[in-house]
């Protein structure tokens, strides 16, 4: 780039930084004043009351709240107005001059302008990458992370509730405030995209996965399922224990029946892939209601669309990225019937036995498995041999019926296998590397 136009590039974003500043932050500056003053008065009067007054202390807990909400809406604007001028830039040299006519500094105008090129970079590139080669360190992955999800999100054939849902869950930031929010949010993203590659030696033939195949895949899905788990609702992990566990049923099913059948072991890389990713459509569920219990009626049933969401994302993403991966027979059933029952009881759509797929058998005692052993927001975990009894007595009702006494048996009499369920149990969210 000329360095003249470099110049004069700089000078304008930072002209036009300043002048937003000046102007949309002022109104949160003046409301942050006001508090201030109201704050100082209420403080006075209690002082002069010399005792508790409910009142006076519910208005003063009610302005520091309004204070707090002020000040996370300036931090964010803040950040918003960097990354901004930063995409703009960079996107300025990389292209000559290409999306810069009209600099945006909000995030809408952000995404309207350059929505396509973020999602396009991140998926090509993944986070890291995209922060490290594009943006030179100046937006961190986890920005471009947001911003990839709520890019994708508008390109995605997906209700306008749902696109809602999923940006306000996004907006919540809730891997902040750990002190871990790469961790959380990226969570194992390198271990699961070299499990992706090491099993796709077996999704070769005509899937046609390659190295690059299966960094997309983990780039463009991971986002959706680590912000599936967002809301809290049960302690970060829960796919990749979910995984573990599945893997924990199929070898106490049938440890040598896999030993050279490359068929079977494409299938089960898949659903593997499936349970990682099966509650990936509580993206589209609001965070609140996640967390909350009991549900009324109409929320457990908007609740109970989160497999149909999640194969509806899945395909979305998929074509989004030009991968065919993500939908896959086999990591949609998991996703799809991970619900149902064998009686006929469960969700979305009541299958009976003879409908659900053994995958999507495997992944049910799995996620309850760990439902129960890993606890949620309005339940506290149980011991395993608890969570195994459970399994055996809902056995023929809500599980396969051979498949959970089969392995209820094996847990019972192999050491080595009760050893590995604990080492899972154990297991909050793998740890980042």
């Amino acid at each position: 780039m000329d360095p003249r136009h470099s110049k004069q590039l700089s000078e304008r974003l930072a002209s036009g930084q300043k002048k937003v500043r000046d102007g949309a932050i002022r109104e949160v500056l003046t409301r942050l004043e006001a508090l201030e003053k109201l704050l100082r008065k209420s403080d006075g009067r209690m002082k002069g009351l010399g005792r508790k007054n409910e009142s006076l202390e519910a208005e003063v807990h009610g302005l520091l709240a309004e204070k707090a909400k002020l000040e996370n809406m300036a931090r964010k604007a803040n950040r918003d107005f960097r990354v901004c001028a930063v995409l703009s830039e960079e996107r300025w040299r990389s292209e000559g001059g290409v999306g810069i006519s009209a600099a945006p500094w909000a995030e809408s105008a952000l995404l309207e302008q350059h929505g396509e090129w973020i999602a396009k970079n991140f998926m090509e590139l993944g986070p890291w990458a995209f922060s490290k080669r594009v943006c030179r360190g100046r937006a961190s992955p986890l920005e471009l992370q947001e911003l990839y999800i709520k890019a994708a999100v508008r390109m995605l054939d997906l209700s306008e509730a749902s696109k809602e849902a999923i940006i306000a869950n996004v907006e919540e930031r809730p891997w902040e405030g750990s002190g871990k929010g790469i961790a959380r949010m990226l969570v194992g993203r390198r271990e699961i995209t070299k499990r992706i590659y090491a099993w796709s030696r077996l999704l070769g033939g005509g899937a046609g996965w390659d190295e690059q195949t299966a960094r997309k895949a983990s780039y463009t899905v991971s986002p959706f399922a680590a912000l599936a788990e967002g809301s809290g609702y049960t302690p970060f992990g829960h796919g990749w224990r979910v995984m573990l566990f599945g893997q924990l049923v199929a070898d106490a099913l049938s440890p040598k029946a896999r030993t050279g059948n490359e068929a079977f072991e494409r299938k089960w890389a898949l659903a593997r892939l499936g349970m990682l990713w099966h509650d990936i459509g509580k993206a589209c569920a609001p965070n609140e209601l996640m967390r909350k219990h009991p549900l009324h009626p109409d929320e457990r049933e908007m609740l109970r669309e989160h497999p149909s969401d999640g194969v509806r994302l899945l395909h979305g993403i998929s074509g989004l990225a030009g991968v065919r991966g993500p939908a896959e027979t086999e990591i949609l059933q998991v996703v799809y019937d991970h619900h149902e029952k064998v009686s006929g009881s469960g969700y979305p759509h009541g299958k009976g036995a003879g409908a659900i797929s053994v995958w999507a058998r495997i992944a049910s005692i799995a996620d309850v498995l760990d439902a129960m052993t890993a606890g949620r927001t309005y339940k506290s975990p149980v011991p395993a041999a608890a969570a195994v009894a459970e399994i055996m007595r809902k056995a023929g009702c809500q599980f396969d019926k051979a498949m959970a006494e089969t392995f209820v048996q094996a847990v019972g009499e192999d050491r080595k296998l009760r050893k590995r369920m604990v080492e899972i149990i154990g297991t909050h969210g793998i740890k980042p590397d």
